[in-house]
C-alpha cells in the first residue's frame, strides 16, 4: 500500500511539467521550472530555519511529554518491523 501511495505521489508531483508543455507548450515549462526551483530553496530554506526552534518550543513546553513521545515512537517502530 505504501509503495502505491508513493508511486502515485511522484506521478502526480512531477506530472505538472507535462500537463504544462501540453497546454502551454514548452518555452512556459522552463519559466514554470525556474520558479518552482525558486520557491522550493525559500520554503525549504524557511523550514530548516525553524525546525530548531519548534523542538526548542516542544522542549520548553514539557520535556518529559516529549520524551514520552519519542519512547512511544520507538515502540512503534519496534513493532512496524
Amino acid at each position: 500500500m505504501f509503495f502505491v501511495l508513493q508511486c502515485s505521489f511522484a506521478l502526480a508531483y512531477s506530472s505538472d511539467n507535462i500537463v504544462i508543455a501540453q497546454i502551454l507548450g514548452a518555452a512556459v515549462v522552463l519559466a514554470y521550472a525556474v520558479l518552482q526551483k525558486q520557491f522550493t530553496f525559500v520554503s525549504t530554506t524557511v523550514a530548516t530555519a525553524i525546525t530548531p526552534l519548534l523542538i526548542v518550543a516542544c522542549l520548553s513546553e514539557s520535556p518529559a511529554r516529549l520524551l514520552l513521545a519519542s519512547k512511544n515512537f520507538k515502540i512503534k517502530s519496534l513493532i512496524a518491523v
